[in-house]
């Protein structure tokens, strides 16, 4: 995958079953060459071409579930991504922000619209 994640932190390993009930487990890889602790989840509702929401959490004892919902709304040609998380609880949204979670998925997004506009010219 060509913008999941952070720049620097590709993803090493990568499992998708995309439809619902279906379940995805991913892991990135930072400049150490050590592979993060993995995550993943199911999922819950898939509407093609408009939402998709999944559940996700790491793969570790006791590890909380977010629900994520990601939107997509087309209007006048140009396509706009909305990403919703549903933190399980407000420490685990305020562990999340403090590692970096907005920059990350920021920096996913920023690479996906490079992957997009590749992909527009050709």
């Amino acid at each position: 995958m060509k913008w999941f994640g952070p720049v620097g932190w590709p993803l090493t390993l990568c499992e998708v079953d995309f439809r619902k009930g279906g379940r995805f487990r991913f892991a990135m890889t930072g400049s150490s060459g050590v592979q993060n602790t993995p995550f993943g989840g199911e999922y819950l509702e898939i509407v093609p071409n408009r939402k998709i929401v999944f559940d996700n959490a790491f793969e570790a004892p006791g590890a909380e579930k977010m629900i994520m919902t990601v939107t997509l709304e087309e209007k006048d040609g140009r396509t706009t991504l909305t990403l919703h998380t549903l933190f399980a609880s407000i420490a685990m949204k305020k562990s999340h922000l403090a590692a970096g979670f907005v920059d990350g998925t920021g920096s996913g997004f920023d690479q996906l619209a490079g992957v997009v506009a590749a992909l527009k010219a050709g």
